[in-house]
């Protein structure tokens, strides 16, 4: 009987492994390509051909370390622990090479955890290149954390989230850096790394011989090709059903239900197409490629307005385009205006209260004529432009609305209410990327005027460094004209991107003064702006001389005073020694000191100073 029973219990397993074969052999079944054509596999094979999920490259690692021993007993993820500590020892001993091995391996054996990529290739491009002295040291490791990227695509080929990295890291990371002039210039010769961003067989890529990625010298740029990159990121987002099944491309982090692109948010990430040639623009301006300006800030406010119009998922559950700000609030003036005929005279009454209510400087600035309005006058004005709203919900509620028409007149208020409503969530969202300022810059620096502005400023530079200083005093001068007018005429370009850029030139202007022996004029047209830029920096503001000064330091005048028993020529002397020119980037010598750059927390978000730039 106990033999039976013996029999029985084997007979029972080799028929249940026999039964539990077939679905196995249905779930993972490998895909095979035979003559007729490829057979796809069982059904985890399919999945992992929909997903695109790429298996561990075990072949790859070396047979005989102890991670191979790991992963063959099905302990992967101790072998990859014990790898990321090997890494983060080899970065605190600075051996490099063992380091850059050891990402390797840990990338063959979790190639489709995204963070890897990310977190090393931003330990190779931030953290490891700031220990060189070299800037041409430096920048092969910056290219190299790039490359990490780049061979992730090998198994993430559509991730959104890699895609965006490796165009981040080569906008901001070439572009930003200290060593940015450099930088540049190395990315446009640099053939090899060029190769590497081209598209082959297994991985994703940008054609870098495409006109959308020359700029200067007809070379790769980097931030045009960033922008490329950010493009493809963005059109695998949209590939991927944004319009009709938002949750299969969104992730659902916290509490608050929180939309994202894969831990992105859908403005930022949208938005970086559209910096990436307003970044390209600026950068032209620094290193004086006046020609191509027009055409480069013509790219940048086309893309500008193209992600204005493009809609944008929002935390609220609906779109939002960033052009429709002044439809709204145009379509609800128009309900004021239906709201009024009710009692005419009545939004002017409201409009009177709200503006006696405003501060006293508002009250001022609106009072004044425009030629005779400061640039604090005209930042004022703006700001008093959105107090002076007047909402429907304001009129039905005043006491002197007739009491008959009140019902009628709720039911256009709620509507006008709703239209308030996504006209301030779509303020809101244009004030996380400077929407207005960007928006205005592309438009003013198009014009004849800018253009000759920042030549101007440019030949000042130059002639400065060429001790030219009447001739620098002159272009300086003639360029400060036009940038008050233009500040007058669009005060929102004020305290931004572009008057720091003037705020240095203004400080250039100032040292070429003190050589002359000069006294500050007294009419300068950026005045304001300066000072609050010296307020800002801590520095003392400008002094003007008065009509008594200016006439001592007028030609002719002695103003030459030997100090201490000194020779005028002495004196001269050594002021024009204490007070010399400033060398320009491009003549500092080009091995300087590496960045000091700290490595944030994994999956915090590398926003630079924007850079949205704001």
């Amino acid at each position: 009987m106990n033999q039976n029973a013996t029999v029985t219990r084997k007979a029972v397993y080799i028929g249940t492994i026999a039964v539990l074969l077939i679905p196995l052999f249905w779930l993972g079944q490998p895909p095979v390509t035979e003559e007729q054509g490829q057979r796809p596999g069982g059904l985890l094979a399919q999945v992992r051909k929909r997903e695109e999920l790429a298996q561990a490259s075990l072949g790859d690692i070396d047979p005989a370390s102890e991670s191979m021993r790991l992963v063959t007993l099905g302990m992967r993820g101790v072998a990859a622990n014990i790898l990321w500590s090997k890494a983060n020892d080899y970065k605190i001993r600075e051996d490099w090479d063992n380091l850059a091995a050891t990402l390797n391996q840990i990338a063959k054996l979790q190639p489709n955890f995204i963070s890897i990529w990310e977190f090393q290739a931003h330990n190779l491009s931030y953290n490891i290149s700031a220990e060189f002295d070299d800037y041409r040291h430096r920048y092969r490791w910056v290219t190299r954390g790039i490359r990490y990227l780049l061979e992730g695509t090998e198994y993430n080929r559509t991730h959104p989230r890699l895609l965006w990295s490796i165009g981040w890291f080569t906008g901001q990371k070439v572009g930003l850096a200290d060593e940015k002039l450099q930088y540049r210039r190395l990315f446009r010769v640099d053939d090899e790394f060029h190769a590497d961003m081209r598209p082959n067989r297994r991985r994703a890529g940008i054609d870098m011989d495409s006109f959308e990625v020359l700029g200067p010298d007809r070379l790769p740029d980097n931030w045009l090709a960033s922008r490329l990159w950010f493009k493809l990121g963005q059109q695998v987002i949209l590939n991927r059903g944004l319009r009709n099944d938002i949750q299969s491309i969104t992730t659902f982090q916290g509490k608050d239900n929180i939309t994202s692109y894969y831990g992105k948010s859908p403005l930022i990430y949208h938005s970086n197409v559209a910096m990436a040639p307003i970044n390209y623009a600026t950068a032209l301006e620094e290193e004086a490629y006046f020609d191509l300006l027009l055409s480069a800030w013509q790219l940048a406010s086309d893309e500008w307005d193209a992600f204005g119009n493009r809609q944008i998922p929002t935390t609220w559950g609906v779109n939002l385009r960033l052009n429709e700000l002044e439809d709204l609030h145009k379509q609800n003036q128009e309900i004021v205006s239906d709201l009024e005929q009710y009692k005419p005279g009545l939004r002017e009454e409201i409009l009177k209260a709200k503006r006696s209510k405003l501060p006293e400087e508002m009250q001022s600035a609106l009072s004044k004529p425009d030629k005779e309005r400061t640039m604090m006058d005209w930042g004022n004005v703006e700001m008093s432009k959105k107090l002076l709203i007047v909402l429907p919900q304001e009129m039905v509620a005043h006491s002197g609305f007739p009491k008959a028409h009140r019902v009628k007149a709720r039911a256009i208020a709620q509507q006008a209410s709703d239209l308030e409503l996504q006209a301030d969530r779509i303020e809101r969202y244009r004030s996380i990327v400077n929407y207005e300022y960007w928006r205005t810059r592309c438009v003013v620096e198009q014009l004849a005027t800018t253009l000759r502005a920042r030549r101007l400023v440019h030949e000042g530079e130059d002639l400065l460094d060429a001790t030219k200083l009447e001739d620098a005093r002159t272009a300086f001068e003639e360029a400060f004209v036009i940038w008050g007018d233009i500040y007058k005429q669009y005060p929102n370009l004020m305290g931004d991107v572009t008057s720091e850029d003037i705020y240095h030139s203004t400080l250039s202007y100032e040292r070429l003064l003190n050589q002359l022996d000069l006294p500050f004029p007294t009419d300068f047209p950026l005045m304001e702006m300066a000072n609050a830029f010296r307020r800002a920096e801590g520095l003392k503001e400008l002094e003007v001389a008065d009509e008594a000064d200016a006439e001592q330091s007028a030609p002719g005048a002695d103003a030459s005073v030997p100090v201490d028993g000194a020779s005028p020529a002495e004196g001269a002397g050594a002021d024009a020694t204490t007070k010399g020119v400033e060398k320009r980037a491009e003549d500092v010598q080009e091995t300087s000191s590496p960045p000091t750059e700290k490595q944030p927390a994994d999956g915090q978000e590398k926003q630079a100073g924007e850079r949205q730039g704001r």
